[in-house]
């Protein structure tokens, strides 16, 4: 695990995150295993203990967690019974999660799938964090 701090012109600013402005980021980059036949694994555990640290550290009053184009959920709770109900190789960390205060968006969380375009090291997959 790696983590980046600050923008920088590798990584796009999400849309929503150049709007409100939110001034800081971080990324959380997990080179996760493995299998063998060499596709990296998602740790969908130790993703959900760094998201509930997250969520934690930001102060909001509403989350919107999207899985994808369709599945979208509120709560921590719901996206870890999510993962529960598919197989372990079919889990993916959702898109983006939108945390919101009084209906102000103040922190967006983006995940950037490098593993699935190659991309810089030493970027395996990164969860950006932008906030104000």
């Amino acid at each position: 695990m790696v983590i980046v701090k600050g923008y920088h012109e590798v990584t796009p600013v999400p849309e929503g995150a150049s709007d409100q402005p939110l001034r800081h980021r971080f990324a959380v980059v997990l080179e996760g295993p493995s299998a063998e036949n060499g596709e990296v694994i998602f740790e969908s555990g130790f993703f959900l203990d760094i998201l509930r640290e997250i969520v934690r550290a930001m102060d909001h009053d509403t989350l919107r967690i999207e899985v994808d184009d369709v599945i979208e959920y509120q709560s921590i709770e719901s996206l870890s019974a999510h993962f529960l109900r598919i197989p372990e190789e079919d889990r993916l960390p959702p898109h983006r999660i939108h945390f919101r205060k009084g209906g102000r968006l103040v922190c967006i969380e983006d995940t950037e799938f490098w593993a699935l375009y190659g991309g810089p090291r030493p970027y395996g997959d990164s969860r950006s964090v932008y906030y104000d």
